[in-house]
């Protein structure tokens, strides 16, 4: 902190003293004032006990709540070491060093994310009823109402995230896959539990819902790309005046030259159409 800030929080410091010193001031001066006359006099204690009451009030309050203090106090602490011991068996599990049958590495950080929202709301639920006014009928009113506004203005936003959380443990694809969802085709660069991120072919960044991903059909290039090999193909249309066997010679030729082919299973041809004036071959 500068000498320039520190100027500053005294100067802050100084003028709520004055303000303060000046009230008390007030408050003393004026009931004392007040009091000199006989048809002010009564005046005096009504004025103390305008401002007294409250302050009673307030000092009740807060000494009604140290009881309650202690078990909010118990349920946070409780709470937070649930959840570094909720944290430490999911990163243990992230990293492969605790493995359970069926479940995957990459489930074990959207699972921490969603165990520790449940534990974070039970620990609420918990200690509402500890917190000063949780009983009073404003307290509720406002609280049914929030609820009423959060749940009808993100309807949408929940049906991502719940569309988010059933990708998630489907594993239609993971990050960098090649894959077409709908008509958009690239490669995944993000997935979070309300969107879905795919870099295009022409490195344009498209963002789509992940509702409208799991309405969509998916198709994943990636897959068994590298375990099984991927069968790429394109379409040729070539006019009947060329013989099919001379058309099959030169495109298997060319394919064969293609790097990377997988011996095993060598280029073939299809003929997809015969149409008017050309015959189309895959």
């Amino acid at each position: 902190m500068n000498a320039a800030r520190i100027i500053a929080v005294l100067e802050w410091i100084a003028g709520m003293v004055r303000v303060v010193i000046t009230l008390l001031a007030l408050y003393i001066y004026v009931p004392l004032v007040l009091s000199f006359f006989p048809w002010t006099a009564n005046w005096a204690p009504k004025l103390f006990s305008y401002i007294l009451d409250p302050l009673y009030t307030i000092l009740r309050v807060v000494l009604e709540f140290i009881p309650n203090l202690f078990f909010l106090l118990a349920i946070a602490l409780v709470t937070r070491y649930v959840l570094k011991a909720l944290k430490f068996i999911f990163r243990e599990i992230e990293l492969g060093n605790l493995q359970f049958e069926g479940f995957f590495q990459e489930w074990a950080s959207p699972t921490y994310k969603l165990v520790r929202v449940l534990v974070i709301a039970f620990a609420v639920v918990m200690a509402f009823p500890y917190l000063p006014g949780s009983s009073s009928p404003a307290f509720q009113g406002v609280s049914v109402f929030l609820g009423l506004l959060l749940s009808l203005g993100s309807s949408s936003a929940i049906a991502n995230i719940v569309a988010g959380v059933v990708l998630t443990y489907m594993r239609p694809f993971k990050k960098m896959d090649r894959v077409k969802i709908a008509d958009t085709t690239g490669d995944v660069v993000e997935k979070n539990l309300l969107v879905t991120r795919i870099r295009s072919i022409k490195n344009v960044e498209i963002t789509i819902p992940n509702a409208m991903v799991l309405s969509s059909h998916i198709i994943n290039y990636s897959a068994d790309a590298a375990k099984d090999g991927l069968i790429l193909h394109t379409t040729v249309t070539i006019g009947y005046d060329i013989p099919w066997r001379k058309v099959h010679e030169l495109l298997q030729a060319a394919a064969g030259r293609t790097e990377l082919l997988i011996e095993e299973r060598p280029p073939f041809i299809l003929q997809t159409a015969l149409n008017d004036f050309y015959v189309a071959y895959e």
